[in-house]
């Protein structure tokens, strides 16, 4: 207080003076205190300088203040379908503000929604009935999808109606929106297999270009779900060797676009780059791991660390028609967005329930035992449900009492008994087991009285059986040939091979079905390519079919009443009806989807059958795979936590 001051011009002096001394016109007098406060007021404003100084002098920046990692999650409705099919249907903008999928369920037909992140409800994106795969262009202001019947469309989300890049010949295994203009995708062959390189054309329209080719001395079959890096260098993509369709044989690879060749990096099913230096990487049991990349050298600088697992894959990765791949996905900004999903061994999370022609699906028994089912199988008279069920490591046959009575074991020997077929008269039921030297054909009463008999015992294993309506044929499949026989119940007469009389050589046949009247064989065929639907008259099969599917189809049944044909589309997964037209040959009408089957498929892939059809055809049975859960898991700032656990 003795130091103070009237005037700045005062003080001034004051400092420059080395004599100044307290008491002068400028200051009162306190006394003994004068020497000690002048000296006080002197190093105080000396230290302001030192500060005023500092702080004009170039210094380092102050770290960087950690944005918090904040996970939280959305369950998609019922009606909006996100379980992957032909690939991711979901994408993130690169802001993070805005997600776009795709909903296969709505009463106006499967189309693109978007979310925008700041909103509550989602708004639809007209004119994209038809897409099935998603990619946001790198202004996130536009969105590339292939549609159905492989065409390359892209939509503004302004309102604005689609428009066609390219308008056939896609395949649907993954499409991607690069910073230098040009749309990314899975070339393949016309009956829609990614059986070829990478390839990409302008968003603006133009030729298509090559981008990557299969490496043979590798056993390469197909490159899929491309990711552009942002510099413009390289494209990331996945790379089947072998077996397509299978993540046992998928890598990673990185392709240079200026050279056309590619690098193998690590095993995995897609990737997906971070601004951080990393690449994230989906693998075949379901877990993301991220490692370094370095996207100058197109080059691997680091080990792999795992990140998350319980991430969903897709259902299908059996047998030709869908490729396997995940729903992930990182926003420029760091948002992390993947679907959650449970490890395909874990036991006890299927149910055996009704579904309405609509989709509807209904509890069969609220107390149901939980288990891993497969092969449903209705009595004639729809009051009993077959099932093959597996329980530590063994498959066995129950029968349930619907809807709500009991559950009863029906085979005991053997580590494997499945395919049960109920005869025609409902008292007793045929199934493969495989409790002698090999998986064979056995009889027992459906009531569980008596033994089971040997039905049909061939040097070939057995995998599958369904009798003909009149109960004198039991038709099968054996397991490694892939072909399908008959043989006359009670007879002596040989097994007759009907593959060798409609099948091309070399080519694999499975679910055969035969139609109410007896007249009419349907059963699936891979001969083109690709899963089908055909049908051949019954038991002279001679020379005639027709073929009912075109865009692929597999799990074949007959309505009760004949007049429909039923198969699961391989195009969009739909359960699909064929009007049967009573005459003297077969004539079938036009197809019609009647729901989406996913969440029912998972375990029975594209071989075996997952449903039948109950009395008076207004319902099916299927097995309901709560495993996908439909949740997405939203990670905010994941940049932060990449660093922290992977390294700048």
């Amino acid at each position: 207080p003795a130091d103070r001051f009237s005037r700045a011009t005062g003080f001034a002096r004051a400092l420059s003076d080395p004599g100044f001394q307290h008491g002068s016109a400028e200051l009162s007098s306190v006394g003994g205190t004068r020497g000690r406060m002048k000296w006080a007021a002197i190093a105080g404003w000396a230290t302001a300088a030192v500060f005023a100084i500092a702080a004009m002098w170039p210094t380092e920046p102050p770290p960087e203040i950690l944005q918090p990692v904040l996970r939280h999650s959305l369950t998609i409705p019922d009606e909006i379908d996100v379980v992957p099919n032909f690939g991711p249907q979901i994408d993130i903008s690169p802001d993070g503000t805005r997600l776009v999928y795709q909903d296969a369920g709505d009463e106006g037909g499967q189309r693109l929604w978007l979310w925008e992140r700041s909103q509550l409800d989602s708004r639809p994106l007209n004119g994209t009935e038809d897409a099935t795969q998603v990619a946001f262009s790198s202004d996130g202001e536009r969105v590339t999808y292939i549609t159905t019947d492989r065409q390359l469309k892209v939509v503004a989300l302004g309102g604005q109606p689609p428009l066609t890049v390219v308008d056939s010949g896609l395949v649907r295994a993954g499409v991607d929106w690069g910073n230098d203009g040009f749309i990314y995708f899975a070339e393949g062959t016309s009956t829609g297999n990614p059986t070829a390189g990478l390839g990409r054309v302008s968003a603006n329209g133009g030729p298509i270009e090559s981008v990557t080719s299969l490496d043979t001395t590798r056993v390469e079959v197909s490159h899929q779900w491309p990711a552009v890096l942002p510099n413009e260098k390289g494209v990331l993509f996945t790379v089947s060797t072998n077996e397509l369709y299978n993540p046992e044989y998928m890598e990673i690879a990185v392709g240079d676009l200026e050279t056309g060749t590619h690098t193998v990096i690590l095993e995995g099913m897609r990737a997906q780059w971070a601004t951080t230096g990393h690449l994230l990487v989906v693998t075949g049991d379901g877990a993301l791991v991220a490692v370094p990349f370095d996207d100058e050298t197109l080059e691997v600088t680091g080990p792999v660390v795992p990140l998350v697992d319980g991430i969903a894959l897709d259902g299908f990765v059996t047998g030709p028609g869908v490729p396997a791949s995940a729903e992930l996905m990182m926003s420029e900004t760091g948002t992390l967005v993947y679907q959650e999903g449970q490890q395909s061994e874990a036991v006890g999370e299927q149910v055996p329930v009704w579904v309405s022609r609509t989709g509807v699906v209904e509890m069969i028994d609220p107390d149901f035992r939980r288990g891993y089912y497969s092969l449903p199988a209705l009595s004639p008279e729809g009051d009993r449900l077959a099932v093959t069920l597996n329980e530590s490591g063994e498959s066995h046959v129950w029968i349930k009492q619907l809807d709500e009575g009991p559950l009863s074991k029906l085979t005991f020997q053997g580590s494997s008994n499945v395919s049960a077929a109920w005869h025609p008269d409902g008292q007793e039921l045929a199934f493969v087991s495989n409790r002698g030297d090999n998986p064979d054909l056995y009889v027992r009463e459906s009531d569980g009285s008596g033994q089971p008999q040997l039905l049909l015992d061939s040097q070939d294993p057995i995998a599958e059986v369904t009798y003909s309506p009149d109960g004198e044929w039991a038709v099968y499949r054996h397991s490694n040939q892939w072909d399908i026989y008959g043989k006359r119940i009670g007879s002596n007469e040989e097994p007759v091979d009907f593959s060798s009389s409609f099948a091309v050589a070399g080519n694999d046949e499975a679910n055969p079905v035969i139609s109410p009247d007896g007249r009419w064989l349907a059963y699936q065929s891979n001969e083109s390519g690709r899963w089908e639907i055909y049908v051949h008259p019954f038991p002279n099969v001679g020379d005639a079919r027709w073929q009912v599917s075109t865009q692929g189809g597999w799990a074949p049944a007959w309505s009760r009443s004949g007049d429909e044909l039923y198969y699961a589309s391989l195009l969009d997964l739909q359960l699909m009806a064929v009007p049967i037209i009573e005459g003297t040959t077969f004539i079938h009408g036009e197809a019609v989807g009647l729901f989406q089957v996913q969440g029912f498929i998972s375990g029975s892939g594209v071989v075996t059958r997952f449903y039948d059809v109950m009395p008076g055809d207004e319902r099916f049975v299927m097995i309901l795979d709560s495993q996908t859960t439909g949740r997405l898991v939203f990670v905010e700032n994941f940049l932060e936590e990449l660093i922290q656990r992977v390294g700048s």
